[in-house]
């Protein structure tokens, strides 16, 4: 802006004394945790729950995701978790939709050598569906899949497109 000369110049250089640049967190998994526990801490006491925590699966659901909305969408997350919080551990039932789903990565992962790679896909889709409450398509971008090829594999494993979560 200042060379569009748009913003005072002096303006600029008088602000600019200490330039710092934080990557997103999306490249630092490892403030994910530390960062959760001290935004939980606060709004437990915010709102008179001080022993929440989480479930491991909480947090293995945050270290999965990218993080689009940087640092204030990890507060926000465990600020409206804390406030759905029934017991003492928030669970991914308190996490939003997009959280829960499973990541394109899952695909690939966790099938043994007996299981065969469709019985894995279907299996996949059909846990990604449970875990977006049945979101056709928030769960094919969740796989990293357009919708025609979710709808095409839904198909071939006969999935009913109307199925509904339990």
């Amino acid at each position: 802006m200042a060379e569009e000369k748009s913003f005072r110049s002096d303006l600029l250089h008088r602000l600019n004394v200490l330039s710092l640049i934080v990557p997103p967190l999306r490249d630092r998994l490892e403030d994910v945790e530390p960062l959760a526990d001290g935004f939980l801490r606060a709004a437990s006491l915010q709102l008179g729950k001080p022993s929440l925590r989480f479930d491991k699966d909480v947090i293995n659901s945050f270290l999965q995701y990218r993080w689009p909305g940087n640092v204030r969408e990890l507060k926000n997350v465990i600020q409206r978790a804390a406030a759905l919080a029934a017991g003492q551990v928030i669970t991914r039932r308190e996490l939003p939709a997009h959280l829960v789903c499973i990541s394109p990565t899952s695909l690939v992962t966790g099938s043994d050598a007996s299981t065969s790679i469709q019985a894995h896909e279907k299996r996949t889709i059909l846990e990604a569906l449970a875990n977006c409450r049945g979101n056709f398509s928030l769960a094919a971008s969740q796989l990293g899949l357009g919708r025609t090829t979710l709808y095409r594999k839904l198909k071939k494993y006969r999935i009913q497109r109307s199925w509904k979560p339990d």
